[in-house]
């Protein structure tokens, strides 16, 4: 099409400059029968002369035409490159998706193989951009990127749908284990580290996989069953995956509504802090409480935090709810014994923000709360994440006269490096140690090593999980100071604190 325009347009310009020059030649012929002077052969020379000059203005415009049209050309196929491709990554984008479903349908189909379509979504990304900006964010999407492409090679195609959330097509062998574990390889470098300008991170992905065609037929169908499938992996399990299974829409139209209703329930203070008593093990007098979050929902009742505290973080809302939470525990904490502590838990991600310490002050600063007298509790995750970074936050924690307590030990990959590194206040006995600890010599002795190692590092323990009498009993007399579980009392709303503060401790079963 371009050929046959240039070429009309080359005609169009010589027969124009030779029109011209036909013009200019009779219009000098009639000067010259008027002017005696001027001889046929000057005429024929000057004609000529103009007829090459015209000539050359015509050949010039073709060739100027022809580089417009080609520049054209390239803008068009690159604007349309772009609409079909990822600015950021190069990957294909969701419309490109569509367009080359059925092509793969068609491909896997003519090699005996079937089609996965995958969801992937990065599970901490936000707080990349939060604190270190979207420069540093663009990087790291582009590592993903990297990453996933070279472990679709030979076997699909790789998409990115904008922000931190992928996907792919992939094709396998029926009656293999070959996509369970490409899966799982693919969760596995996703939660690689990441190294950016020096700074080291854990990302994470959370996948969501449906299977053509058994979960559908049509592009869109797959991909939101996909959808469904990572939301559910994001509401029970992040850093992992699942596939669509019927009846998952349910659990995503739940989550998505919660998200949407949260912030109003933060404003409504619909999500409150529910305190449990940490006890004495030796005398069984309360000496604080661990702070814990329920979400008064107005029509699901009383929501527990495995059903909201991950999509709070995902949605980058978690620090803004433990402030708050902690703003209603210190209103509440005026009527407690000045000696009292309180225990808070802080996600992995939390622990990488170093505005935190200084906003937890501003709140006890106001509440005149003794820093000292708060314990933040951490995840052993967040000891092999970003190390230098959460230890920089900790110091500061503690430079402000905060304690700090390492939750759930035993279940997870501290040692005594992160011990020693970090400077515990206080070791938390995961409540799976605990429970059948009097039944099990097994349990019993992990236990009895557990504050062994606390005792020779001058760290406090305390044990979670306590249900019954001679169990706090057998963990006072190995040497275990604190202690919490439901035999004390289950975590209670803050206008039930204060009648449990008031009653004769220790509290018995039957109380």
């Amino acid at each position: 099409m371009i050929r046959t325009l240039l070429i009309i347009a080359a005609a169009a310009a010589v027969g124009y400059a030779f029109s011209l020059s036909y013009d200019f030649f009779e219009a000098l012929y009639d000067f010259s029968r008027h002017h005696e002077s001027w001889q046929l052969d000057e005429i024929f020379g000057t004609a000529v002369i103009m007829t090459l000059i015209l000539l050359g203005v015509a050949i010039w415009r073709v060739v100027q035409l022809r580089q417009e049209m080609a520049a054209k050309d390239t803008a068009q196929r690159e604007a349309q490159r772009l609409a079909r491709h990822d600015v950021l990554t190069g990957l294909p984008n969701r419309r490109r998706l569509f367009e080359i479903f059925e092509s793969h349908v068609i491909a896997a189909q003519d090699s005996g193989r079937r089609l996965a379509v995958l969801i992937i979504d990065l599970d901490r990304f936000k707080p990349v951009n939060d604190l270190h900006g979207h420069q540093m964010g663009d990087e790291v999407l582009c590592i993903v990127a990297e990453r996933l492409t070279r472990l679709a090679v030979g076997r699909g195609v790789v998409a990115r749908f904008g922000g931190d959330e992928f996907a792919a097509l992939l094709e396998y062998e029926d009656e293999s284990d070959e996509l369970l574990r490409l899966v799982h390889k693919i969760v596995h470098d996703m939660a690689l580290p990441i190294r950016v300008r020096g700074i080291s991170m854990r990302i994470g992905a959370s996948v969501g996989v449906a299977l053509y065609p058994d979960d559908g037929e049509a592009a869109d169908v797959l991909l939101r069953n996909a959808d469904i499938a990572m939301y559910h992996v994001k509401a029970e399990e992040r850093g992992s995956f699942h596939f669509f299974k019927a009846g998952m829409d349910s659990a995503l139209l739940e989550r998505i509504e919660l998200e949407q209703q949260m912030d109003e329930a933060l404003a409504r203070r619909e999500i409150v802090p529910y305190l449990q008593p940490v006890v004495d093990l030796k005398t069984g007098g309360i000496v604080g409480f661990e702070m814990l979050a329920r979400w008064l929902h107005p029509q699901r009742g009383i929501l527990l935090p495995d059903r909201f505290i991950a999509m709070a973080e995902d949605s980058g809302k978690l620090t803004r709810m433990t402030l708050a939470l902690l703003e209603q525990a210190m209103e509440a904490s005026v009527a407690w014994p000045s000696s009292f502590t309180l225990s808070i838990n802080l996600a992995p991600v939390q622990l990488l923000d170093p505005a935190l310490p200084s906003q937890l002050l501003d709140i006890l600063a106001r509440a005149r709360f003794a820093p000292h007298r708060l314990e933040v509790e951490l995840t052993e995750t967040a000891l092999v994440e970003r190390m230098d970074e959460v230890k920089a936050v900790l110091a500061a924690l503690r430079k402000a006269g905060i304690r700090v307590a390492l939750d759930d030990f035993g279940t997870g990959y501290s040692g005594l490096y992160h011990l020693r590194e970090l400077h515990l206040d206080t070791l938390k006995i995961d409540r799976s140690f605990i429970a059948g600890m009097l039944e099990s010599e097994d349990r019993q002795a992990i236990v009895e090593a557990v504050l062994h190692l606390s005792q020779a590092l001058g760290i406090d323990t305390t044990a979670e999980g306590i249900e019954e009498l001679a169990l706090g009993e057998k963990l006072a007399e190995l040497g275990c100071q604190l202690g919490q579980g439901f035999y004390y009392s289950e975590p209670l709303p803050l206008e039930a604190v204060d009648d449990l503060i008031g009653r004769n401790w220790p509290v018995r079963a039957s109380a």
